[in-house]
């Protein structure tokens, strides 16, 4: 399996929990407080995850040494760090005790699935095409065994957490 079909494979499982979340936003609040914590308390170990992969397939910014590149590269850095900065606040709401904000944790999860649609997008379409220059000589075929067995371990740690985490959330 390449490296692309593996990022695609990992994609497409965040596609599916981020459809749950969506679904989740549109439930009232008694229903929809407990699964939008437990998805989200599987969706951001994911992304960590995720992150970690990615990071070490494209250690480098896209080749080209062009305008378009470094505007790729700013506008992926970008994204990444918005994404970070929403996983962290998103981590803050759901370490309080007792009565969280509800409202601003949905409004949170619902900008994270908006931007990590995008993200995902602007990987898939601008920044993949150009992931076989991005890595490094002698790793392609260790990355791509590793993001192989990336995508394995995702899929278990996602499918694992899932029930784990319906065991220990309670309903404030």
């Amino acid at each position: 399996m390449t490296v692309i079909e593996s990022l695609s494979k990992e994609h497409a499982l965040f596609h599916k929990i981020i459809a749950r979340i969506d679904a989740t936003l549109n439930l009232d609040e008694a229903a929809a407080r407990l699964e939008l914590k437990r998805a989200l308390l599987v969706l951001l170990p994911a992304l960590d995850r995720h992150e970690a992969i990615e990071s070490r397939v494209f250690m480098r910014p896209p080749r080209g040494g062009d305008a378009e590149a470094a505007r790729l590269a700013a506008t992926i850095s970008g994204q990444e760090k918005d994404i970070r900065r929403l996983h962290r606040d998103i981590l803050d709401i759901l370490r309080e005790t007792g009565e969280y904000d509800f409202p601003r944790l949905k409004s949170l999860a619902s900008e994270l699935c908006q931007k990590l649609r995008e993200h995902f997008y602007m990987e898939e379409s601008r920044l993949w095409p150009h992931q076989k220059e991005s890595v490094p000589a002698g790793q392609g075929r260790a990355v791509e065994r590793q993001a192989g067995r990336n995508v394995a371990d995702l899929e278990r740690e996602i499918s694992r957490n899932w029930d784990l985490v319906a065991d220990y959330v309670k309903s404030p």
